[in-house]
C-alpha cells in the first residue's frame, strides 16, 4: 500500500469509523489540539522540529508531553532488554541456523560430480540443476519479509528449515529425474528466502547497539563461511561413504549427502521453537510518530515504506554495496575450484582442497575478530559510527579487489614451476580482508532502519542475488574472448575494483547508522500524520479566525 492509498484509507476511517472498532471522528481530541495552539501562540509552550516531516503539528504539542515519550533510538533500544547470555545464546543459534541453510545450498555442488554419471542425466541439465536453486530465492525475498512481519521472524525462520529441510531430504529420493531435482532446488530456495529478512528482523529485536557487527559477523563466519565450507568438505566425503545405522541398515553416500543436514535442520528447528521466545523489534519513535500516539490515532496495521526502500539514497547505498560485495563473494564460491586450476595450475587433490579451505578459514578468523573490535574497541569508546562503517566498507571491498588482482598477476608472472605460495597468500588475505564488509554495510541495516530492517534487507537481498546469476557467465565470457590469463585478470579487476570503488564512493557519500523516520515510520503512520497535520492546520487556522473576529466584535 502506497502513502497516497493509506492515506485515503485512514482519511475514510476518521471520518466514518471502522467496522472493528477503529477509530472514528467523535474520538480524536481536536479540542485540545486547538487548546494546546492557543498555549502555544501565547508562549506557554512549544515544541522543536523533528526532521522532514509534520512541520506544521509540531506547533500543535507542548513539551510536557513530549517529554521523555520521544526517545532515541538508543534508548528504545535499550528498553527491556533480555539478559546477556540470552542475547547471546539467540545469536549463535541463528548463526547455527544460517550454517545448516548454507550447508544444505552447496551440497548440490558435490553431488553433481557424480549424480549425472549415476543417474544417466544428459549434461546439459547441469547448469539448470545449479541455478534452479536462485530462481526461488530471489522471487521469495519480499513475500517472505512480509509474512515474518505479520507473524513473526522465530516461527517462520524456524520454518525456512524445516521446509528447507524436507526439500532437501527428497533430492536422493527424485535422482533420477533432472527435472524434478530442478523443481525441488527451487523450492529449497523459495523456502530459504525468508532466512535472512527473519535473521536480521530478531537481530533489531535481540541486540543492542554495540553487538550489531558482532552478530553479523557471527553470522556471516560460522554461518555462511562455516556452513558453505562444511557443506563441500563433509559432503564430499560422505559420498564415497556408507553411513551404518543399527543392524542391516545402512544409508548410501548420494543420500547421507542430503539426509545428514536435512537431520540437523530438523534439530536445530526443535532447539530454536524450545528456546527461544517471540520477541519484536523496538519502535524508532520519533517525534511526529508520539504526536499520532497523543492524539489518538494508532493504526491498526503496519506496511512498511516501500516506496522509501526504492527511492531514498540510503537505501540505495545499501543496495550498491550489497551486490557489489556479492560480486565477489560468488565468484569466490563457484569460481574458485576452476581458478585455482586455470591460473595457478593447481591439479592435485590435497593441494586443491587446502586452497579451497585457507581463504574460508582466513575470512571466518578476521571477520570474527574485527566484529568484536568495532563493537568493544571502537563504537563502545565514542568513535564515529559513521566512520567506522564507512572504513571497514572501504577497506573490505577494494583491499580485496587490490589483493585479489594481485594474486592474478603473481601468478603469471611466476608462471609454471613458480610455485603458489605467494599468488594463494594473496588470495587468502584478500579473501579475508573482504570479511571487514560485515563491519561495513551489513549492520547498518539494523541501524538506520531498526523497525522493518527485515524488508529493507529483502530488497537488498534479492538484487544482490542476482550476482550469483550473471557473475560465472560473465567469467565465463571474459576467458573465452581474452583467454585464461586475461579473462581472469579482468574478472577480479572488474568484480573487485571496477564495481567496488564506485559502490564506495557512493556509501561514503550516502550510508548512514542513524535511525531515520522516513524508514521506520509504516505507510499508515505516514498516512495519519498527514491527515492530523492537515486538520490540526485547518483547526489552527479556524481557531485563529474566530479569535480576530472576537476581538474585532470587542472593539
Amino acid at each position: 500500500m502506497g502513502d497516497d492509498e493509506a492515506t485515503d484509507d485512514l482519511h475514510e476511517k476518521l471520518l466514518v469509523g471502522g467496522d472493528d472498532g477503529d477509530f472514528g471522528p467523535t474520538e480524536l481530541p481536536w479540542d485540545s489540539l486547538v487548546a494546546r495552539n492557543e498555549a502555544t501562540s501565547n508562549g506557554k509552550g512549544s515544541s522543536g522540529g523533528s526532521g522532514s516531516h509534520g512541520g506544521g503539528m509540531v506547533k500543535g504539542v507542548a513539551d510536557d508531553e513530549l517529554r521523555g515519550a520521544s526517545k532515541d533510538y538508543t534508548d528504545n533500544v535499550e528498553q527491556g532488554l533480555a539478559p546477556a547470555w540470552q542475547r547471546k545464546m539467540v545469536t549463535l543459534l541463528i548463526a547455527i541456523g544460517v550454517f545448516c541453510q548454507y550447508a544444505m545450498r552447496s551440497n548440490i555442488s558435490v553431488a553433481m560430480t557424480s549424480m549425472p554419471d549415476r543417474y544417466g542425466w544428459p549434461s546439459y541439465w547441469t547448469g539448470p540443476v545449479l541455478s534452479a536453486f536462485f530462481g526461488g530465492y530471489i522471487f521469495g525475498q519480499v513475500p517472505s519479509s512480509r509474512i515474518a512481519l505479520k507473524h513473526g521472524a522465530r516461527r517462520i525462520l524456524a520454518l525456512a528449515l524445516v521446509a528447507t529441510a524436507f526439500f532437501n531430504f527428497l533430492i536422493p529420493i527424485a535422482a533420477r529425474s533432472p527435472l524434478a531435482v530442478c523443481v525441488l532446488r527451487a523450492f529449497i530456495g523459495l523456502a530459504q528466502s525468508g532466512t535472512f529478512p527473519c535473521t536480521y528482523q530478531l537481530l533489531a529485536a535481540w541486540t543492542t547497539i554495540e553487538e550489531k557487527s558482532r552478530g553479523i559477523g557471527a553470522i556471516r563466519s560460522l554461518g555462511e563461511s562455516g556452513g558453505a565450507m562444511a557443506g563441500l568438505l563433509i559432503s564430499e566425503v560422505l559420498l564415497d561413504t556408507t553411513v551404518y545405522l543399527w543392524g542391516a541398515s545402512y544409508i548410501p553416500g548420494m543420500y547421507s549427502v542430503f539426509w545428514l543436514w536435512s537431520a540437523a535442520a530438523l534439530v536445530w528447528a526443535v532447539v530454536w521453537l524450545a528456546l527461544v521466545p517471540e520477541r519484536k523489534p523496538p519502535k524508532y519513535k520519533p517525534v511526529v510518530e508520539t504526536r499520532l500516539e497523543i492524539t489518538g490515532v494508532v493504526p491498526p496495521t503496519e506496511t512498511p515504506p516501500w516506496p522509501m526502500f526504492l527511492k531514498r539514497p540510503e537505501a540505495l547505498a545499501l543496495y550498491c554495496n550489497h551486490i557489489a560485495s556479492s560480486c565477489v563473494q560468488y565468484t569466490m564460491l563457484t569460481e574458485l575450484p576452476l581458478f585455482l586450476e586455470q591460473s595457478l595450475g593447481l591439479d592435485d587433490d590435497g593441494v586443491t582442497r587446502l586452497a579451497l579451505i585457507l581463504p574460508y578459514t582466513c575470512n571466518i578468523i578476521i571477520m570474527s575478530i574485527s566484529s568484536w573490535v568495532v563493537d568493544e574497541l571502537m563504537l563502545k569508546k565514542g568513535w564515529d559510527r559513521d566512520g567506522v562503517r564507512h572504513g571497514a566498507q572501504a577497506i573490505g571491498l577494494i583491499g580485496c579487489g587490490v589483493l585479489l588482482l594481485g594474486c592474478v598477476f603473481a601468478g603469471e608472472a611466476l608462471g609454471e614451476g613458480g610455485g603458489v605460495v605467494i599468488p594463494l597468500t594473496l588470495l587468502t588475505a584478500g579473501y579475508g580482508i573482504f570479511s571487514l564488509t560485515a563491519s561495513g554495510f551489513s549492520p547498518m541495516y539494523l541501524e538506520c532502519c531498526p523497525r522493518f530492517s527485515g524488508q529493507l534487507y529483502s530488497i537488498s537481498n534479492a538484487s544482490s542475488t542476482m550476482a550469483g546469476i550473471f557473475c560465472p557467465l560473465i567469467v565465463e565470457l571474459l576467458i573465452a574472448v581474452l583467454g585464461k590469463e586475461a579473462g581472469w585478470q579482468a574478472a577480479f579487476g572488474l568484480f573487485g575494483l571496477g564495481v567496488g570503488i564506485p559502490a564506495v564512493v557512493y556509501f561514503y557519500r550516502h550510508a548512514t547508522s542513524e535511525p531515520l523516520s522516513e524508514f521506520n515510520m509504516s505507510s499508515e503512520e505516514r498516512g495519519c500524520e498527514r491527515l492530523i497535520e492537515r486538520f490540526t492546520n485547518e483547526a489552527h487556522s479556524s481557531f485563529g479566525s474566530s479569535r480576530g473576529s472576537q476581538q474585532l466584535g470587542v472593539n
